[in-house]
């Protein structure tokens, strides 16, 4: 099954009746759950941007496994700019945007993948939320990808993977992210794969496992003028 969206803007008026959803929480509330051999395609064909006014807290809130969410822009929310909530799995982020969301909370994000298993983001932009741009939380089975993503100028690291079992971080650039030592670009867990990814201008680390030792491969990768 799929929906595309075209040429929308939607501003946090209105809302949704559904249990799950309030109009004070998010604005795009998925609630129907695909399948293993059909994933619910979320498409946006144009500009489609989803504006908080930073009085909503979450632009797009997955609440079922097995989705895909294409080519949408989450600015201003209070939380994250897009939330898949607690062990939902099997749901891709791609080609999106997500910036100035979250207030600086610990686990405030441009995307938020909360303990999922089968987690995917590719080809996403995530700017100056108040928070981190890409957080992953733990889960001890299925995989992790980020891929082709440019994490910039967030408050956090760019990428926070750290409590994440075997992620797998390719290919991606982090610059001008904040966070302490262990803060910055690129943080991984103490076992995964990190490769072919840039990483440069942060307050903090370019690419660390957080001191944790381990198994984690880095590879091909271009690290350079950050703090640590």
């Amino acid at each position: 099954d799929g929906f595309t969206i075209v040429d929308r803007v939607y501003a946090r008026e209105g809302g949704s009746t559904n249990a799950s959803c309030t109009s004070v929480t998010e604005h795009l509330c998925i609630t129907k759950a695909g399948s293993a051999t059909s994933d619910i395609i979320w498409k946006g064909n144009g500009t489609v941007i989803i504006d908080g006014q930073r009085a909503r807290q979450n632009g797009v809130l997955v609440e079922e496994n097995y989705q895909t969410i294409d080519g949408f822009i989450g600015v201003n929310h209070t939380l994250y700019g897009a939330h898949i909530d607690f062990t939902r799995n099997y749901v891709s982020v791609l080609n999106s945007t997500f910036s100035d969301n979250g207030s600086g909370g610990t686990l405030d994000s441009g995307l938020f993948f909360n303990a999922s298993v089968s987690a995917r983001a590719h080809n996403n932009v995530l700017l100056r939320n108040n928070g981190y741009g890409i957080h992953l939380t733990n889960n001890s089975t299925g995989s992790r990808i980020l891929s082709n993503n440019v994490v910039a100028y967030n408050t956090f690291n760019g990428i926070y993977a750290n409590t994440t079992p075997n992620p797998v971080i390719i290919n991606n650039v982090a610059y001008g992210n904040g966070g302490g030592e262990f803060g910055g670009g690129i943080l991984s867990a103490s076992t995964g794969m990190v490769s072919g990814n840039i990483s440069f201008g942060n307050t903090g680390s370019g690419l660390t496992t957080g001191g944790q030792s381990g198994s984690t491969v880095f590879m091909n990768n271009i690290s350079f003028r950050n703090t640590f």
